[in-house]
């Protein structure tokens, strides 16, 4: 080729077409993206997922496999299975012959907390053929990091929800997958992006003062409303994070969320704004209620007539309000102190000085993170 050809072709590299110049816009344009020769463009997968159509339930399990990055090589696609269920029933083996020692381990304390909560939560479930699975996928998940949820295995209020949301999370899964190893695969994945986020004692408190800082930025009304009737966050917050809307919403909906977590760059952290956008659904309500019927309400929130496209277009919404407040009052902050004059310090009283603390507005405490 010409070397101004080449030259030009450096500068603008070729990047993948999108959903839109592609004209991607069916269910059939979806199965065309799976079922490639040779390799699924997890791009285009993300950007149909965030595009708002709902991913059929016969393909959601595919879906979910390739946005996890466990198979989406389709030359390697067999020997990845294969490979992944020998490791499985190794493990499944060796965890087996552990169950029989007559030491019982915190594994089983654990075990038998999200078992109570799923003949509790599910009760028709907990005696179909559901429940064998259950049971052996999170037995193989919990014994290999029983040293990380010891901590968690304590019959204590604020880490027992830790051993009971896991009923909730590996539910979606169960449904998706026949194949026992490739449900533990995919929850395995999902749970690493969940410890990481949600799932241990620090991140949740900190998940907590984050979300009450987005509501009172977004719905100061609702905010001051809880403080004024008491209602305490810890009684109903930390379990819309911990299920990540499982428990919450009804299974199909949360499935549709968690399709566009996979997607998203943002991934978990979405669901703060979706939160702030389900209370604002929930507002009206909320305000009119009894104290019983608000935690009610807040425990199982009732979506009439609100579909999860419109609910997700809501909370990215909010997360462009809540970034263009944030570099506006940082903006401001930086303009307010270029424009008070400074004066140079002599030497000795330099020495002597102690660094000031930092003086931030309430509203960038507020807003930046």
């Amino acid at each position: 080729r010409p070397v101004s050809v080449l030259v030009s072709m450096a500068k603008h590299p070729p990047t993948t077409p999108t959903v839109q110049q592609l004209g991607f816009t069916t269910f059939d344009d979806l199965d065309t993206v799976l079922d490639a020769e040779m390799m699924v463009e997890i791009g285009l997968l993300k950007e149909i997922c965030m595009s708002g159509q709902e991913i059929p339930e016969a393909r959601r399990g595919k879906v979910w496999k390739c946005l996890l990055h466990l198979n989406w090589d389709r030359e390697s696609e067999f020997l990845v299975n294969k490979q992944q269920k020998e490791a499985y029933f190794a493990l499944h083996k060796y965890i087996s012959e552990v169950l029989k020692s007559p030491n019982p381990c915190a594994g089983h304390v654990i075990m038998d907390s999200v078992m109570e909560e799923f003949h509790r939560q599910y009760p028709e479930m907990y005696f179909s053929e559901h429940r064998p699975k259950v049971q052996r996928v999170l037995y193989v998940w919990i014994l290999q990091r029983e040293e990380t949820l010891l901590k968690y295995s304590a019959p204590h209020v604020r880490t027992k929800i830790f051993q009971t949301s896991l009923i909730h999370l590996v539910l979606p899964f169960i449904q998706l997958y026949e194949r026992e190893e490739d449900c533990f695969f995919c929850f395995s994945a999902f749970m690493k992006q969940m410890v990481e986020h949600f799932y241990s004692l620090p991140a949740l408190q900190l998940t907590v003062c984050k979300f009450r800082a987005l509501l009172a930025a977004h719905l100061p009304t609702l905010r001051e409303y809880f403080e004024y009737k008491e209602i305490c966050f810890n009684s109903w917050l930390p379990e819309w994070f911990t299920t990540l809307g499982a428990k919450n919403l009804e299974l199909n909906n949360a499935k549709e969320l968690w399709d566009r977590y996979f997607s998203a760059p943002e991934g978990f952290l979405l669901h703060y704004y979706v939160c702030v956008a389900l209370l604002e659904h929930l507002k009206e309500e909320l305000l009119a209620a009894p104290l019983p019927e608000v935690y009610k309400l807040l425990q199982r929130p009732k979506l009439r007539g609100v579909a999860m496209q419109d609910l997700f277009g809501e909370a990215l919404t909010i997360k462009n309000e809540a970034n263009w407040m944030a570099l506006t009052h940082q903006s401001l902050d930086q303009t307010t102190n270029a424009q008070q004059p400074t004066e140079k310090p002599s030497s000795a009283a330099a020495k002597s000085k102690k660094p000031a603390p930092p003086n931030l507005k309430p509203e960038v405490a507020r807003t930046a993170w």
